[in-house]
């Protein structure tokens, strides 16, 4: 027979037979179980980039769920500013990827497109857009804050145009509500840190992907806001996380495993 129906049927038949009606029936619950928690998972999962702005615009408010700050400790003003890396005739040559793209870091030859930086002059700013696009060069230069509308486990990032150690001696802070860790970027060039990478190289024009730090490396439960202090010029982009599990997620695993429980008795009796 052809009709969806029947098939369906015949399916259900064919199960119950194989596996008989207990097992056929548990089968189904963790079956939409699975596929719930797969489709929650995969919709709420932090993978933020800055391609939906023009090249200065400013990115400062809510956007996709994630709220972004600036403090910029050498100036009156304080932006948060997209910069496209595939112009070319800007005020930062440093951050245009060029030909390569990228004179070096693990990101060598990937185009990142569109990133973020703390602005350095104010020009034109007060469009909305800034004329002039131009990474603080002033040591430090300030802090960019993320503050997550849904925690974080974990948070990675990448980074451009971070010079050397001794010159960009940046901090990034992790907060769950008042608690917060810090990681000093000397933490992912020292061999004996748990957060060493032997993949990241440093130097102007370089790019680097920093593989995601968990919430509990940091002794904290969750993330749900990060400071990037930074000590001079950089841009940061394609910033990602997983999630906590909402309460409607833990909700559906224990319905699941009360379900399975309340059939194996049956099958018992």
């Amino acid at each position: 027979r052809t009709d969806v129906g029947s098939r369906e049927l015949q399916v259900g038949n064919m199960t119950d037979f194989c596996f008989g009606r207990s097992a056929s029936r548990a089968f189904a619950t963790l079956t939409l179980i699975s596929t719930t928690l797969l489709f929650a998972s995969a919709s709420s999962a932090l993978d933020f980039d800055f391609e939906q702005f023009a090249h200065g615009e400013i990115v400062l408010g809510t956007v996709d769920g994630v709220t972004i700050g600036a403090d910029n400790f050498n100036r009156t003003f304080d932006y948060a500013v997209a910069f496209d890396s595939t112009q070319t005739g800007t005020s930062d040559l440093d951050l245009e990827a060029g030909s390569g793209p990228w004179s070096g870091g693990n990101l060598a030859g990937t185009q990142l497109g569109t990133m973020m930086i703390l602005q350095e002059n104010n020009t034109g700013c007060d469009t909305g857009t800034c004329s002039d696009p131009d990474d603080e060069r002033g040591r430090p230069a300030g802090v960019i804050s993320l503050d997550f509308s849904i925690a974080l486990l974990d948070f990675g990032f990448d980074a451009v145009d971070i010079e050397s150690l001794a010159a960009e001696n940046a901090i990034i802070t992790f907060f769950d509500g008042q608690t917060s860790q810090s990681v000093d970027l000397l933490d992912f060039f020292d061999d004996t840190s748990q957060y060493y990478d032997s993949t990241l190289e440093l130097g102007n024009n370089t790019a680097n992907r920093f593989s995601p730090i968990t919430a509990d490396s940091l002794g904290l439960d969750q993330i749900d806001r990060i400071e990037f202090q930074l000590g001079g010029s950089g841009a940061l982009d394609n910033l990602v996380g997983t999630p906590v599990p909402e309460p409607s997620t833990a909700l559906l695993i224990g319905l699941g495993l009360g379900a399975l429980a309340t059939q194996r008795r049956r099958n018992a009796s």
